[in-house]
């Protein structure tokens, strides 16, 4: 679910960058790019920068240890990961695509 959730963030503030004329970097986690294109972006989501960046640094770290585990320790990804992180992933997940989904009221 961890994987699924932040491939949904990806995609969308991706979506939402080239909606704004950006140049979508080849990463997986955008934050840095959606901060240095504020100013591109529309009011809606620039209200809610910080919610976005923080998602997309988050769940880009969980999808590495839900694709690999924790190579260090050997663990699995399906031992790190409880029913509790799923929904934890999706209720961080869903707000950003609904976000990034939202046409703006004035575009810029």
């Amino acid at each position: 679910m961890a994987r699924r959730c932040q491939e949904a963030v990806e995609l969308a503030l991706k979506g939402a960058l080239r909606e704004a004329g950006v140049e979508v970097p080849k990463i997986h986690d955008v934050s840095d790019a959606l901060r240095s294109n504020l100013h591109r972006l529309p009011s809606h989501l620039t209200a809610e920068i910080d919610a976005l960046v923080s998602a997309s640094r988050r769940l880009r770290e969980e999808s590495e240890l839900a694709f690999y585990g924790d190579e260090e320790s050997g663990t699995d990804a399906e031992a790190l990961f409880s029913r509790a992180d799923a929904d934890d992933a999706l209720r961080t997940a869903r707000p950003v695509v609904e976000l990034c989904a939202r046409r703006p009221q004035n575009p810029q």
